[in-house]
Formats: structure tokens, C-alpha cells, sequence
């Protein structure tokens, strides 16, 4: 299997779909009226593969925002042993939390996180894509036919996270991991 993390700006999103249904790989999915609902998937060629569609992702910026100190009920777990309606042999836990009268103090953290964006500060859209076949080879196949397909292939960075070599590549960080 060959794993793609898409990443385009948000204005770029239709011209992706048109490349990738163009390349063959996904196609529109359809209500029951047989009416475009939107969404894409897998064409039945790639069925065996994944689309995975993540949205903008963000990531830590390492900046925490502290609240005012608050005080909160202590609460405790009890643990109940209930007897089966029709099988009085048969227990169930039952697990719920009490207070104990007590307070505890806390100081609310809140763990800021920004949007992974380009230089001009325009989020990313992610997506998964997971493929038997090699996209870059269906591509250049395409290519070949299909001034889009060759104009798509012209700038692989606006459409995958690539490496330093200009190829796509897996990101450092993935926003969600194929298993």
C-alpha cells in the first residue's frame, strides 16, 4: 500500500477533487436520489485503499492561559453491585461519582493551539489517501492525455506534504495515523 497525506489551502479543495476524479482515483458519492451529496470516495478500481478526509488540523503552540483559582466539589467513585432483572445470580458494576463534601482548589489551564497554515496564515486541509497502485504513476500515466493532470503534476507542494526533495513524502507529524 502507498500512503499520500494531502495538504491544500482551502480555496484549492474543488481543483483537488477534479484532479483526483480525473486521475481515476475518487469520485463523487451520490444520495439516494442519485443527486452529488458533496462528498467523495474511493472509486471501485481503489476500493481496496482508503480516503481518509482529516480537515484543517491544528497543533500546539506551546503557550498555556491560566484562570483564576476556583474551588471544586472532591468527588469520589463508588462502585455498586446491581443484580440482573431476570438473572438475580448475575451482577453489574455500576460506577458513579459522589461528593465527599470536600473542596479541592484549581487553577484552570487552558493549552492554546493554532491552526497548521500557510506563510500567509490560510489553514490547511488534510486528508489520507491509501492506494495499491502508485499515485505518482497513475499520474504520469494521465499526464500524458491531460493538460490538468500535467498542470497538477507541476507542483506537487500544493497538494501533499512533501520533503525536502520536493516529493511527497509522510509527514513528521501525522494528524492521523493509518493502522
Amino acid at each position: 500500500m502507498n500512503d499520500y497525506a494531502l495538504k491544500v489551502r482551502a480555496k484549492d479543495i474543488p481543483q483537488l477533487y477534479a484532479l483526483a476524479v480525473a486521475l481515476g482515483v475518487l469520485t463523487p458519492l451520490l444520495d439516494a436520489e442519485g443527486q452529488p451529496t458533496g462528498l467523495y470516495g474511493l472509486t471501485p478500481e481503489h476500493a481496496s485503499g482508503g480516503w481518509d478526509v482529516v480537515g484543517p488540523i491544528s497543533r500546539p503552540t506551546w503557550e498555556v492561559i491560566y484562570g483564576e483559582p476556583q474551588e471544586v466539589p472532591e468527588c469520589a467513585e463508588v462502585v455498586t453491585q446491581v443484580p440482573h432483572e431476570f438473572m438475580p445470580e448475575v451482577f453489574t458494576e455500576v460506577r458513579t461519582w459522589q461528593p465527599t463534601g470536600k473542596t479541592n482548589t484549581v487553577v484552570p489551564e487552558i493549552k492554546v493551539t493554532a491552526l497548521v497554515a500557510d506563510e500567509d496564515g490560510v489553514p490547511y486541509w488534510h486528508a489520507n489517501l491509501r492506494l495499491e497502485a502508485s499515485l505518482m504513476q497513475i499520474a504520469r500515466e494521465k499526464a500524458a492525455v491531460s493538460p490538468e493532470v500535467a498542470a497538477g503534476l507541476s507542483n506537487l507542494a500544493r497538494w501533499f506534504v512533501t520533503g525536502e526533495d520536493g516529493r511527497a513524502a509522510a509527514p513528521r507529524e501525522p494528524a492521523r495515523v493509518w493502522l
